[in-house]
């Protein structure tokens, strides 16, 4: 199976919306934001956005349609992803039974209390749902330029 990874430009912005419709994801995007996008013959089947919130880098909005998961989709999702930050430092909230996915390129599990506080009140919101699924807070370092 043939899967581009790219980032997208502004056409692609109205199928992004779409895409996190589909899924429920209201976290919304900005124009500042890098979005990189997974398609397989121009279907778009996987999304992550990277946005500075409070001058921090953090990954937010990772999806991939579910008749694609399971097959790699996100790991080079999260590879671009690495390219992409080229050594900055960056955060995620993802699903705990992730933290090896997110592992893979560096990120590790941080105690709440020592997180920036509007991912540790994002945390929290995301706790309260009760969805019955289990969130936490990474960082991955970032490399220092001398």
């Amino acid at each position: 199976m043939l899967i581009e990874v790219r980032r997208a430009i502004a056409e692609d912005i109205s199928r992004v919306l779409k895409f996190y419709a589909g899924r429920r994801y209201g976290g919304g995007i900005r124009p500042e934001d890098a979005l990189l996008l997974a398609e397989h013959d121009g279907e778009l089947i996987g999304i992550v956005r990277l946005t500075t919130e409070e001058s921090l880098v953090v990954l937010r909005g990772m999806q991939v349609d579910p008749r694609f998961q399971r097959q790699g989709i996100g790991k080079r999702l999260l590879a671009t992803v690495a390219q992409e930050l080229d050594g900055k430092g960056c955060f995620c909230i993802p699903y705990a039974h992730l933290v090896g996915f997110y592992g893979g390129i560096g990120f590790h599990v941080m105690e709440p209390a020592k997180a920036p506080t509007f991912l540790r009140l994002r945390l929290e919101k995301y706790r309260d749902r009760g969805d019955g699924n289990d969130y936490l807070i990474m960082r991955r370092e970032g490399v220092a330029s001398f």
